[in-house]
């Protein structure tokens, strides 16, 4: 299946604010900000039927210039979270946020302490 390089003319909130570097739940709150308003402030949107989409034109005024297509992702994950075959599974499923974040902390943490443990085995004292 080949992704299509072409922009699309309307985002889902949660694109938008992965484009504004802002979290799933800040793009709703500003589109419901936007819709109390009246348009003055708030992420703007359009309704669809019962969708909420954000024009591509708007959402480069408010980016600062041309949108970037495909989203890839957000790069400054910690390596350790792109490597981790069940983290990116509870990334997909309907698990909490708390459940992810419990994962890492302790998955991670432990997986970090053999890695430094190897090291100082191997003699690579960093």
């Amino acid at each position: 299946m080949s992704v299509s390089t072409a922009v699309p003319d309307f985002f889902t909130l949660p694109e938008a604010g992965r484009i504004l570097r802002i979290g799933r739940n800040s793009a709703y709150k500003l589109a419901t900000e936007f819709e109390k308003s009246g348009g003055e402030t708030g992420l703007p949107f359009v309704r669809l039927g019962k969708l909420k989409r954000v024009p591509r034109l708007a959402l480069e005024k408010l980016h600062g210039g041309p949108i970037t297509w495909p989203l890839v992702d957000n790069e400054l994950r910690p390596a350790s979270d792109m490597s981790c075959a069940s983290c990116a599974d509870a990334k997909r499923s309907s698990h909490s946020s708390t459940t992810s974040t419990r994962h890492r902390d302790v998955t991670h943490s432990r997986a970090d302490a053999a890695d430094s443990n190897a090291d100082l085995q191997l003699g690579r004292g960093f």
